[in-house]
């Protein structure tokens, strides 16, 4: 059996291997450029599409999760707004909504209950998950407000699904 001769074997390797290191950067990475980072979604609260009443700003870490109508048992709908709540148990979670309701002028009425003139009554309610001591998340606060809390303005401009959590016409998230 023959082998080939290494003068002609090694620069035909050295070639190759020349040939990859200039190309092959090239070949092994997405373009940059606006289409490869898609923008961020704009922040749900403290915008024009903030689903809190006019004036309530939570002093706790919270993420939306899903705003849509929702059908009372015994008669009626109600926009429902579910947040996350982190890093805090479900005590300081209840004071810390109770106060941002109270400073932005509702009073309470009931242990979940608040009214405020001109905005009619909303139910606040905070609930624990069964999760470890060191998760992030701890729970859900959820908002009953009135529907005509959201207005036809938000409506008609605030469309980004990711954004206001708006799923399938306030059918929930989509079942994936």
């Amino acid at each position: 059996m023959r082998f080939a001769r290494p003068a002609v074997v090694l620069p035909a390797l050295l070639g190759l291997l020349a040939v990859l290191m200039l190309v092959g950067g090239r070949l092994d990475r997405a373009p940059v450029d606006p289409v490869y980072r898609p923008a961020l979604v704009a922040a749900p609260f403290g915008g024009p599409c903030d689903p809190l009443p006019d004036g309530v700003r939570l002093d706790l870490a919270v993420q939306l999760r899903a705003d849509r109508m929702v059908e009372l048992p015994g008669g009626g709908t109600v926009r429902r707004i579910e947040l996350h709540y982190d890093l805090v148990d479900v005590a300081t979670a209840e004071a810390a909504v109770a106060a941002a309701l109270t400073d932005a002028g509702f009073t309470s009425t009931g242990r979940d209950t608040f009214e405020r003139a001109g905005y009619g009554s909303l139910t606040a309610r905070a609930t624990a998950f069964d999760v470890p001591d060191d998760s992030i998340v701890r729970g859900e606060i959820t908002l009953d407000l009135p529907p005509a809390s959201l207005t036809a303005a938000q409506q008609a401009s605030c469309t980004d699904v990711q954004q206001t959590k708006r799923f399938d016409s306030f059918d929930g998230p989509p079942d994936d």
